[in-house]
């Protein structure tokens, strides 16, 4: 895999064209993470109430949008983040060209906010195996 290539995979983004302007879509860096940290917590906590007892095939496109939709506030924001944009500027967007922006952002930083979501269950899974282990003789 060339470099470049293995860059698209560590940091993700998309450029796209909204209301006239050329944006691009970043996926939060590690300081963005630690920054914002207070205003990506709602966005985190909805998407773990998306996997509440389903797995993620279960997921539908508009269960993801309502979840996100109940938070938007903050979503406003840090979709503003990830584009470098101003909040108003996102806020005011309609129609075609916040879809657009909409899914794109949630199309670079779905694997951020997944991992996130499903960390609490990843440490309970890890802690239980941990219980159940027993050590090798020596």
């Amino acid at each position: 895999m060339s470099e470049a290539g293995e860059l698209d995979i560590l940091m993700p983004e998309r450029s796209l064209s909204v209301a006239g302007v050329t944006v691009t879509v970043h996926e939060y860096t590690f300081a963005e993470q630690l920054q914002h940290r207070a205003l990506l917590r709602p966005v985190i906590d909805a998407v773990a109430g998306l996997f509440d007892g389903t797995d993620a095939d279960g997921v539908k496109l508009d269960d993801m949008t309502d979840a996100l939709a109940a938070v938007y506030d903050p979503v406003i924001s840090v979709v503003a983040i990830a584009c470098d944009q101003p909040r108003e500027w996102v806020a005011a967007l309609s129609g075609e060209d916040s879809e657009k922006l909409f899914f794109t952002w949630w199309g670079v930083n779905a694997s951020f906010f997944i991992r996130q979501a499903t960390l609490p269950q990843m440490q309970k899974l890890v802690q239980s195996l941990s219980a159940g282990a027993t050590s090798l003789p020596r």
